[in-house]
């Protein structure tokens, strides 16, 4: 349900506009899982894990590659270029960029592979044909990919050297061409050129140069990550922050679990060697971690993996409705501090600042090359006057544009009483029509699960069938089955509290009902559906505490 309180004032008409247009952004897009504090996810220039084959907002191009469980910018061979960019503009001049990445950077000296993230005021993918690349590069004698971009004009690091807008360069060396990680931020509005080759930037005065590892180094490296934050304002200022996202921590922490991303139901502790204790329950899971700052955990059989941010894990798989949250220790804790890099000052950007584009090109390097990880990206918008981006069905219905653009007419409580019941008409219906493809959606989603736990019912007879039987000695082994069935015990067992939390919430969801019903109707047809409802309920939970008896009975 969404309560809209209207203070009938001038401009009250821009500020219900505002919050109507947000709404379905915030909330489809906000949760625990995403905590964004005043602003929301924009979904379509974002990448949570990796794309999906169909993906529509980003282009992936060059050496680049959507893996299962990450975006791969550029792998670790020499010569290769990255290319990630979003086709829609950001249309927003409050926001914030945050991405993960990991790899490694070669063993040896001879290190001039650079990366870097681009936040532009023009379209680069305007010109941008990846086709006519590919029969330029087939052509070259070398076979050379960056000479299919020069024909096009994307010369500098795949893209072009007049850029406009915000450029933030990721290199293993510094001006003096030393070993030493190094981040450069730089904006150009397109009258000078960028300067060939590129890491003659760190030299311009137009450019603020920090010394700070962006790739993990050391032992524990192809396990960990860093993130970056770039963030932009108003009043075209820009701050370029990082936090290291290390797992050395890790072994023998102690975490608390929210199913719901806010609410906490349990600790679990990652033991040394490598088993997971759930509260009391010893030995009742294991878990590892994955490259990029995952963490992957394996719970009462069901298999979570979570990725890394500092004080807090977020459910990455399963891909679920409501995201899990892990916080390091036994409470909720705030997110891990960031370390401001660099700060760029008032007005760097235009104001007000347009819309502009993101995107990441790399080379891995000529002699030897560094592999780049894309863990995760997001886009909040912090701008409460505007959605941040193209794409919400409501925002882009005609009926839904004519209300808003009348919005300067409405100067009375009369005219602005009828605008509200408009705006109200049609967001119920926008509403309506998302509730019936959530109903489709639900019972697709009903009958598959049937058929899965049908197929894992008979694939199960069938496992524990074979592991039964011998073929050496061709009879049935009743140990075999002894163990199956202990394992059915152990998962009826150790499940109780969640089967405890579902009656809960079926028995609060009775009364809730049974209370509602006084409200409106007081006829037996209504009491009856209440007591129907609280006696099913009453069964599932009879039937549940039952199991536990049956399981034991049949161990026995």
């Amino acid at each position: 349900n969404i309560t809209v309180e209207v203070s009938f004032s001038c401009g009250a008409m821009s500020h219900l506009r505002v919050a109507l247009l947000a709404s379905t952004a915030w909330l489809s897009h906000s949760s625990p899982g995403h905590r964004h504090g005043d602003g929301w996810w924009l979904p379509s220039h974002s990448i949570e894990r990796t794309l999906h084959w169909d993906d529509e907002s980003w282009v992936v191009s060059a050496a680049s590659m959507a893996m299962q469980d990450r975006i791969l910018l550029m792998p670790a061979v020499a010569d290769r270029l990255a290319y990630l960019w979003n086709r829609k503009a950001i249309e927003s001049g409050d926001f914030e960029v945050v991405f993960t990445i990991s790899g490694t950077l070669p063993s040896g000296t001879q290190q001039d592979g650079m990366l870097a993230f681009w936040l532009s005021l023009d379209d680069c993918l305007r010109d941008y044909n990846e086709k006519a690349i590919v029969e330029q590069a087939l052509r070259d004698k070398g076979q050379d990919w960056k000479a299919g971009l020069k024909e096009q004009g994307y010369s500098m690091l795949a893209n072009k050297p007049n850029f406009r807008g915000l450029a933030l360069l990721f290199l293993p060396f510094d001006a003096a061409r030393k070993l030493r990680q190094t981040i450069a931020a730089v904006y150009s509005d397109g009258s000078k050129p960028l300067p060939d080759p590129l890491e003659k930037i760190l030299e311009e005065s137009r450019t603020s140069v920090v010394t700070s590892n962006w790739l993990p180094t050391g032992t524990q490296a192809a396990m960990a990550s860093t993130q970056v934050k770039v963030r932009i304002f108003p009043d075209g200022s820009a701050v370029v922050s990082k936090r290291d996202l290390g797992t050395a921590h890790i072994p023998g922490s102690m975490w608390s679990w929210a199913p719901d991303g806010g609410e906490v139901k349990g600790t679990f502790v990652l033991q040394p060697d490598g088993t997971l204790s759930w509260k009391d329950h010893i030995n009742s899971g294991k878990w590892n971690l994955l490259p990029g700052g995952k963490l992957n955990i394996t719970l009462f059989e069901a298999n979570f993996i979570l990725r890394l941010e500092g004080s807090r894990a977020v459910q990455e798989y399963p891909e679920f409705p409501t995201i899990a949250v892990a916080y390091l220790g036994k409470d909720v804790q705030d997110e891990e501090p960031w370390q401001q890099l660099l700060s760029l000052p008032s007005k760097t950007l235009p104001v007000p600042v347009p819309p502009t584009y993101v995107g990441m090109t790399g080379y891995s390097g000529t002699k030897s090359g560094m592999e780049v990880n894309l863990n995760f990206f997001s886009t909040v918008n912090r701008d409460p006057h505007v959605v941040g981006e193209d794409g919400f069905s409501i925002a882009k219905s005609k009926e839904w544009k004519e209300a808003l653009a009348q919005e300067a007419r409405y100067v009375d409580r009369a005219t602005q009483k009828e605008a509200v019941q408009r705006v109200a008409l049609l967001l119920a219906e926008h509403v309506a029509d998302e509730e019936l493809l959530t109903q489709q959606i639900r019972s697709e989603l009903m009958s598959l699960d049937g058929r899965v736990e049908s197929l894992s019912a008979q694939a199960g007879t069938y496992l524990a069938a074979t592991q039964a039987w011998s073929s050496e000695d061709g009879q049935l082994h009743a140990e075999a089955i002894r163990t199956h069935v202990g394992k059915v015990k152990t998962l009826l067992t150790m499940g109780k509290e969640v089967h405890e939390v579902a009656l809960e919430q079926a028995s609060k969801a009775a009364l809730k009902l049974k209370d509602s019903s006084k409200l409106f109707s007081s006829g037996e047809g209504s009491k009856q559906k209440v007591q129907s409802v609280a006696q099913k309920a009453q069964t599932v939970k009879e039937t549940a505490s039952a199991g536990s008896s049956q399981s034991q009975f049949l161990f026995f």
